[in-house]
């Protein structure tokens, strides 16, 4: 097992709403995945066997129902630890009828290494992370080395990873850390589905959006 002890996120949970409380009690059966004690049967899970990607920080889910909507065809886990958010996930999901997304609400980066085997993940989306901002806390942004070894590891060939922040120094470093990884290759971006909450804030505040995606060859 490949050892990640740097948190990359911190819980700020937040009040949570009635709606998004009734979504963990009606629909959690349908939607969370449990705590595997083994590597998931995902055909299992989903019901087929097919293309998965998976989401790191999916937040309150825009993209990711937008996404799994125009791809049917694919399977999509979306890891986030906040429960509001997750919440307000499901009650999307249900609300759409959309059967092909799963949600782990668990740290993506202590989990990933156990469920996923070996080049068996299409890509990786990890839109608007925490971008950790003071200069003590860079060593937790997701966009670091180690994390993108082990993000290759599960990738399969021509596999990709989506990354979008809208702080510039954080598009900066991580840009660094993507050109430093030989074993990948820019490529054009794949639509996203639409506006987050997040960019929507970041447009709003003036900030420009930075995306950038690369293919494993």
């Amino acid at each position: 097992m490949q050892h990640l002890p740097i948190r990359s996120y911190v819980l700020r949970q937040g009040r949570i709403t009635q709606a998004q409380q009734r979504a963990w009690q009606e629909h959690s059966a349908r939607y969370i995945l449990p705590d595997f004690p083994d590597l998931p049967d995902w055909q299992a899970v989903f019901g087929r066997r097919t293309t998965q990607v998976v989401e790191i920080g999916c937040g309150y889910g825009e993209t990711t129902c937008a996404l799994a909507k125009a791809n049917p065809q694919i399977d999509y886990i979306a890891f986030e630890v906040h429960r509001p958010a997750v919440g307000a996930l499901m009650n999307r999901l249900a609300a759409t009828e959309i059967e092909n997304v799963r949600i782990a609400n668990t740290d993506a980066l202590a989990t990933i290494a156990e469920w996923f085997e070996d080049e068996s993940v299409t890509a990786f989306n990890i839109f608007f992370p925490d971008p950790w901002r003071k200069k003590k806390h860079h060593k937790r942004r997701l966009i670091r080395p180690e994390v993108l070894s082990l993000l290759l590891s599960k990738l399969v060939p021509q596999g990709g990873v989506h990354f979008v922040s809208d702080w510039q120094h954080y598009a900066e470093s991580a840009a660094a850390v993507f050109a430093a990884t030989p074993a990948l290759c820019p490529a054009p971006p794949p639509s996203r589905g639409g506006i987050t909450r997040f960019e929507a804030r970041a447009i709003a505040a003036g900030r420009a959006v930075h995306e950038f995606y690369f293919v494993k060859q």
